[in-house]
């Protein structure tokens, strides 16, 4: 079925254009492919914005915790979670700033 399939497809696309563009009727535009170094840096950059961004909000819940502004949990009015997570803050924005100021791929 596959190989009929395949034979169907290049009966039409000969029959409805020129020699020269049959071939690429099938073909993935050229522009959207990256080359692989490019694309495994701006993954790796997404990756960088996304943990860190992730990180910073989880810094900024526990330090909510920590104060009593957000209640339900054993965190809730600990001064250690005021403190750690003051830290784990910083460290996500730190990581979150690496991602966003990491130079592009040329």
């Amino acid at each position: 079925m596959a190989a009929e399939l395949a034979a169907w497809r290049n009966r039409v696309s000969a029959a409805a254009c020129p020699p020269d563009e049959a071939q690429l009727v099938f073909a993935a535009p050229p522009s959207t492919a990256l080359p692989d170094e490019e694309s495994s840096h701006v993954m790796k950059r997404n990756l960088l914005v996304a943990a860190g961004g992730l990180i910073t909000v989880l810094g900024l819940l526990f330090i909510l915790q920590g104060t009593g502004l957000v209640k339900g949990s054993p965190m809730t009015n600990s001064h250690f979670w005021i403190y750690g997570g003051a830290v784990i803050a910083i460290a996500g924005a730190a990581i979150l700033m690496l991602g966003v100021r990491t130079p592009r791929a040329r």
